[in-house]
């Protein structure tokens, strides 16, 4: 056994170093501390799983079954979440900073509070989810599906964020920093800005649509910003 063991930590060792001199290459040293037992739950059992503080950054996740999981607290920035599926998930508190999330399913997922800074979400679904208080700033949502999404709270930030051709019928967007934010050809039926037109100022609204249910706010003329009234 003592014999197999030293076998085994002969050709181990070099691999883990050679792994972790690629990661310092690279200035990505907390890729070898993803989390290995966590990975293949996520991976192979991740639908109800309890994954609260998982270590689980650059995890190739795409199309993961993932619905209903507790990912609170979890660490999955630059992870590979295409196309899972992560409906109805908990993950208040979840670092996804450069998260890849194109097409993923995240219906009525709770992420209040989550950091989704610089993260890929062009064609998710994220119908009736709560990202309170979440950080999207630079994030990439076009054609996304955020119908009846709330995007609010005084701590989370939009500045930068591509919502080009993005449907947010019947959304709530308040309380946030939209400086920069891109609703070029995006679907605002329905909308609720809550916020200061000042919120608004600097947004690009060329092209997008808009309802007598749309709600802006005092004082911003959205035909200004190139916006078109639907009736």
């Amino acid at each position: 056994m003592a014999k197999r063991t030293n076998q085994i930590g002969s050709w181990l060792a070099p691999v883990l170093a050679a792994l972790i001199l690629a990661a310092v290459s690279v200035g990505e040293i907390e890729h070898v501390l993803l989390n290995p037992i966590a990975l293949c739950v996520a991976k192979y059992d991740g639908a109800e799983a309890d994954l609260r503080g998982a270590s689980l950054p650059f995890a190739p996740l795409s199309g993961a079954a993932l619905w209903d999981a507790d990912l609170r607290g979890a660490r999955l920035n630059h992870a590979r979440l295409t196309h899972a599926d992560l409906s109805d998930t908990k993950g208040t508190g979840a670092d996804l900073t450069g998260a890849n999330l194109a097409g993923a399913n995240m219906a009525g997922a709770k992420w209040q509070g989550a950091k989704l800074h610089g993260a890929c979400l062009r064609g998710a679904c994220l119908s009736c989810a709560d990202l309170t208080g979440a950080d999207l700033e630079k994030a990439d949502l076009q054609g996304a599906d955020l119908f009846s999404i709330g995007v609010t709270g005084h701590f989370g930030s939009l500045d930068g964020v591509n919502f080009r051709g993005t449907r947010l019928q019947g959304a709530r967007v308040g309380g946030v920093d939209l400086d920069g934010a891109i609703f070029q050809g995006a679907d605002l039926r329905g909308t609720d800005f809550e916020c200061s037109q000042w919120a608004l100022i600097n947004a690009n609204l060329t092209g997008a649509r808009y309802d007598a249910h749309t709600r802006w706010p005092a004082g911003f003329d959205p035909r200004k910003h190139g916006a078109i009234l639907m009736k």
